[in-house]
């Protein structure tokens, strides 16, 4: 019969209830190899971590890899222990260290994609190509669109505050509300067909795209519409909502799907208003 584990009885009270471990009988006579595993397993990790997050060199890996250390260490006590408010709240910490981890591995991966060299492409034709790009990811896409039709390629400036983090989440709010930012003004009339390309924000279209489309709604004479995004779907929804904005009655889609800095499947549909 295994003794209760007071608080006020000490720690050694505990070591009866490591006898249902593997090895007990030469690890958990003391807490000299307990103590050693869990320094190693938690704090140094996580010590890294920590160290990685201040040097700005974090992929994700470390803290997602200790969500699930830690979440099957406390497991284990869930085992050998009865049960306490300490492993409740240890193990509600690993699953949240597990999703931040999970969240900042994605994010590591968007960003530090392959990007393409866009210098030296100066062509000038009737087509163009126009795209706003956060990360690169829809650039790459609107560069090699422009290069097979010899079509002008045209970048949508904005004003306000893309990049970075911060950027991230003013995007976010900005896609959230579908709301139109402050653009570098740009008259798509000249052309004979205009492919749109652009990254979707929220489930819905970037924030500077809704700007030049709304600005040349019944001015593109032809349009393709080109929907860069995480998610695994064709979003022909949203695609016949963004052909709506731009004044006109019918466009050719292709929807991306990109994630973790490499493009995935490519889905191609007409769509009428």
């Amino acid at each position: 019969m295994l003794p209760k584990c007071a608080p006020d009885q000490g720690m050694e009270n505990a070591l009866p209830y490591f006898s249902v471990l593997p090895l007990s009988r030469y690890l958990y006579q003391n807490y000299i190899f307990p103590g050693i595993a869990l320094f190693s397993i938690i704090c140094v990790p996580n010590f890294i971590c920590a160290i990685s997050l201040l040097r700005k060199k974090s992929s994700g890996i470390f803290p997602l890899v200790m969500g699930i250390v830690l979440s099957l260490w406390i497991t284990i006590q869930f085992i050998i222990f009865p049960a306490n408010a300490l492993d409740n709240f240890t193990f509600g910490y690993a699953i949240v260290q597990f999703i931040f981890g999970y969240m900042t591995f994605v994010f590591y991966r968007q960003v530090n994609m392959k990007r393409g060299k866009f210098e030296d492409y100066q062509k000038k034709g009737n087509s163009a190509v126009v795209y706003f790009s956060r990360l690169g990811y829809t650039e790459n896409i609107a560069y090699e669109i422009a290069k097979k039709n010899s079509s002008s390629l045209i970048k949508v400036e904005t004003k306000e505050r893309t990049e970075g983090t911060l950027g991230f989440w003013w995007c976010g709010r900005s896609g959230l509300i579908k709301e139109a930012m402050e653009i570098t003004p740009i008259d798509l009339s000249s052309f004979d067909s205009v492919t749109v390309c652009t990254p979707i924000w929220v489930f819905t279209v970037s924030s500077p795209i809704r700007a030049l489309l709304e600005e040349n709604k019944g001015k593109i004479k032809k349009l393709v519409l080109v929907m860069n995004h995480f998610q695994p779907c064709s979003y022909r929804k949203l695609a016949k909502e963004i052909v709506a904005i731009s004044g006109s009655k019918e466009a050719n889609v292709i929807s991306v799907e990109s994630r973790l800095g490499k493009e995935r499947k490519r889905v191609f549909y007409n769509i009428k208003v």
